[in-house]
């Protein structure tokens, strides 16, 4: 009587189709996770920047005036890739970095001020798109009533 002995483990062929199969999943996997991370760090940068620009129009309401400034580095740094929030006084309040996936384009200029009253010298749009995809977010300043919206 011959006592079946059987192997456990798998065969070269199972373990080749396996890799296959994963090889397949990471490569549709990994563009789509770069593409995601990109939409997310355009969709955060965009509220960022409505944010920042809501604090200014409240330290312009408080203090009589208030600028974010897209050209005002910080001491040290020569290139910069952000904003500063500066008071009446010229003091920096706060500063913000533009991740390098986005770009920044600002249609009311290179300085935004608000008024004491919350509104500002220049609406108009602030444009971020993403270098990795084709989408992009605008930030909306309306000049007569100082109101902020991201779409």
């Amino acid at each position: 009587m011959r006592l079946n002995k059987r192997k456990s483990g798998f065969t070269l062929i199972e373990i080749a189709v396996v890799i296959g199969i994963l090889g397949i999943l990471l490569g549709i996997g990994i563009p789509v996770f770069r593409n995601s991370m990109a939409n997310r760090q355009l969709d955060a940068s965009a509220e960022e920047l409505a944010a920042s620009l809501r604090y200014t129009q409240q330290i312009a309401r408080a203090e009589g005036s208030a600028t974010l400034d897209f050209t005002r580095p910080p001491s040290g740094l020569a290139a910069f890739r952000g904003y500063s929030i500066v008071d009446s006084a010229g003091n920096i309040k706060r500063q913000s970095t533009i991740p390098s996936s986005v770009n920044l384009s600002s249609g009311p200029g290179n300085a935004i001020t608000f008024n004491a009253n919350g509104t500002t010298n220049a609406g108009g749009d602030i444009t971020l798109s993403s270098i990795v995809t084709t989408r992009s977010k605008v930030v909306n300043i309306v000049q007569a009533t100082g109101l902020i919206t991201v779409r």
